[in-house]
């Protein structure tokens, strides 16, 4: 099984003026399926609708098609629509998505209380991501609120940081503190040493693979966790058993 667990549809403003990013719905998917990826958990890019998204992703189950698909709006905790967002489709909904840094929104502030509750009454995962600028996107603020919610699972992106020293330090801190309702996403990691020693402090349970598509190439990720030398059944973990099992406390169907 093979599954990412970090894809965004649609435009960004940053690099909107590149002809060859993939951006609409059944390119994504294309690309990912003919990769060898069974799923993806997709969530909008910057300049996407959470409603556009889900309505193509609930036409696409439709169809019948096997690769499997699961829903994280992004929510921007300033925003009102958000937040009636999550609540009037929370049966659709998957996981949270939030970015920190381009959102101006601190995960650990007050904002984001009515979305960790729908989290928990919804038994959703939550991922936010993490990033070099430390004053809003620091791995700490998530680690603080999953020890305030501890029946919510949450997801450091990028392993945490978008260096070394930030990914493991994030991992040296879940262990210490011994939270077991925190994962990483590996996306933006490129290093096989880097997984090895995360395995080695929190366990293969705790990883998942992810890539940031099309921002990063997905089909570099399973390469890098292939490359390891980590047994199969970890890297099997890692490829996409820890996300059916996640997502599966959500919806108890699959």
């Amino acid at each position: 099984m093979l599954i990412d667990s970090h894809v965004h549809v649609g435009r960004w403003k940053y690099f909107d003026d590149c002809g060859r990013a993939y951006r609409a719905f059944p390119d994504i998917v294309s690309f990912l399926q003919k990769r060898g990826f069974q799923g993806a958990v997709l969530m909008p890019s910057e300049l996407k609708s959470n409603d556009e998204l889900l309505h193509e992703i609930l036409s696409f189950r439709e169809e019948g098609n096997p690769f499997r698909c699961w829903f994280f709006p992004w929510l921007n905790p300033h925003k009102e629509e958000d937040t009636r967002f999550a609540r009037d489709h929370l049966q659709e909904i998957d996981g949270f998505k939030f970015h920190p840094s381009l959102d101006r929104a601190r995960f650990s502030s007050a904002d984001h209380r009515e979305f960790l509750h729908l989290a928990g009454v919804r038994s959703i995962p939550v991922l936010v991501h993490c990033g070099a600028w430390l004053e809003m996107a620091h791995y700490r603020f998530v680690l603080d609120v999953a020890e305030q919610y501890p029946e919510v699972n949450f997801i450091l992106a990028h392993q945490g940081g978008t260096t070394y020293e930030l990914k493991m330090e994030a991992t040296k801190e879940v262990k210490v503190r011994g939270l077991s309702n925190l994962y990483f996403d590996i996306a933006g990691t490129h290093e096989y040493w880097l997984l090895e020693w995360a395995v080695d402090q929190v366990g293969a349970e705790r990883l998942l693979l992810g890539s940031d598509f099309p921002i990063r190439d997905a089909s570099i990720y399973p390469l890098v966790v292939s490359g390891t030398r980590l047994r199969e059944v970890d890297k099997d973990l890692i490829r996409g058993n820890n996300l059916l099992r996640l997502m599966s406390k959500g919806n108890e169907d699959i």
